[in-house]
Order: structure tokens, then sequence, then C-alpha cells
């Protein structure tokens, strides 16, 4: 199996090997990228090598034609990756210089932003189990368009919720505002790229076709080790938390519930 500790001289030539399979992938199918480029090299280097010691029972716990889809599959996952390293790195051309300056001022933006709004949603919102459940579904991604949603989502939370929590925040509603129209640029530029660029198209079909065979091998990594506590760690998942928060120095406390007023019919005691 060839090293991910670098991208081979190759890479565009295994892209050009597969692009017939590329483009023939459904248009209903194709995924915008979860992941950056090198986390996906990453990632396929940890699979790959998690795998090792449980290759060999494949074919224990699945159909034989299964089993033989699994193991092509797993023997195919590093060319995978490095095509679609190489398709990432030439649609990246397609931005101008300006552009790609841009992007990279916005994606360093909005990850400052969601490190600092995160932690004091989650002091704020601790007794408010509808936030909770979105806090859930937050900071799960991996690349620019994870970190520009999930912005977009903290900052409709505080929205909808400032008139119980804006007096225990420590910045006014201009910040929000700040974020949330860093957030939507930043998506309008990757957004704008996808719609015209046929390179970035190919980008996002080399996705796919890697992020379908390393979704399949986590599934069937996990099946097998279902009574073990360190797979999720070992056969990291595409959508596993980046990082985890710090709470604020000093959380501030919970907003006191309001006391209900009497009602004529009330009981007294």
């Amino acid at each position: 199996m060839p090293s991910l500790n670098y991208v081979p001289e190759s890479a565009a030539l295994i892209l050009d090997e597969l692009q017939p399979t590329l483009l023939a992938l459904p248009d209903a199918t194709v995924a915008t990228p979860r992941v950056t480029r090198d986390t996906a090299l990453a990632l396929t280097e940890t699979m790959t090598g998690a795998y090792g010691p449980i290759a060999g029972r494949i074919g224990e716990v699945l159909h034989p034609d299964l089993a033989k889809a699994r193991a092509e599959g797993l023997a195919s996952l590093p060319n995978r990756v490095f095509a679609f390293y190489a398709a990432d790195v030439y649609a990246d051309k397609a931005f101008t210089p300006e552009v790609k300056r841009r992007r990279t001022e916005l994606g360093a933006a909005v990850r400052e932003h969601e490190a600092s709004l995160t932690p004091w949603a989650q002091a704020v919102f601790r007794d408010d189990p509808e936030a909770q459940a979105e806090l859930a579904a937050i900071a799960r991604g991996r690349g620019y368009v994870d970190d520009a949603d999930d912005v977009l989502r903290l900052c409709r939370l505080f929205t909808d919720r400032w008139d119980a929590v804006g007096a225990l925040l420590p910045f006014e509603p201009s910040v929000l505002t700040q974020a949330t129209a860093d957030a939507t640029a930043l998506l309008a530029i990757l957004k704008r790229a996808e719609g015209v660029d046929p390179a970035r198209d190919l980008a996002r079909r080399a996705y796919t076709y890697w992020a379908s065979e390393y979704q399949a091998l986590l599934a069937l990594a996990r099946f097998i080790h279902w009574d073990d506590p360190s797979a999720a760690a070992r056969f990291p998942s595409l959508a596993e938390p980046r990082r985890t928060a710090p709470a604020p120095e000093a959380a501030p406390p919970a907003a006191p519930a309001p006391t209900p007023a009497p009602t004529e019919d009330a009981p007294t005691t």
C-alpha cells in the first residue's frame, strides 16, 4: 500500500485514469467536500493503518461478494484520495490570487467566530433542551463549508433568544451580524466556484468517490468492533468534532426562571 505521508507525482495520472469513472457518477450523488484534501489524506492513512489487523475478518462478517467489494475498496482507498487531492489542487487554480486570499481570510475569521461563540452558547443554553440539541449538531465538520454552516447556526441560536440571554453575554448583537456576514461571504465564494468551474465539479466527484468508500469501510470497521469503545478514535468519521471548545473563564450564571403571577383561581397556601 502506498505511503500517505506525501502525495506522489503520479497523483495526476491516477486522476486521469479515474476520470471516466468520476464523470459517470450520477449527478444526484455528487457531494460537496466536507473535509480538506489534507484532512482526507490523514483520515485515509489512519483508516488503512487501523484496518491492517482486521482485514482478514472482512470475509467473516460479509457475504463473499460484499467482502470482495470492501477488500477492493480498501486497496483502492489511497488512489481515491490521491485523485481527490490532485483534482482539488487543480480546481484551486480557478481561483484568482485575490479570491484565494479572501477565502483564506474569511476562513480564519469564521473559525475565530466559532471558537469564541461556542463556549458562550454552551454556557447560556445549558438549560435549554432545544438549543442543546442544536449545539450537539454543531462543530462536527473539518472544512470551510462546515465552519460557515456552524457559525450561521450559532448566530441564529443567539439571535432567536437574544431577549432571554443577551444580558448574560459579553458581546453586542453587532458581533453576530459580523459573524453572519463573514460566514455568508465564505459560502458565496465556495458555491460560486463550484457552480461555474468544471474542474471544481471534477474535484467534488473525486471527493464523492473517495468518501463513499471511506464511509463504507468505516461502517464495517465499527460493526466489527461494536463492543470496543476505542473504535471511534481508531476509525474516525468524517463528522467527528474537530475540537472541544474551551469553557469561558467565568461561565455566566443561569438566568433565574420568572415567577408566575398569581391568578384569581390559583390555590392559596
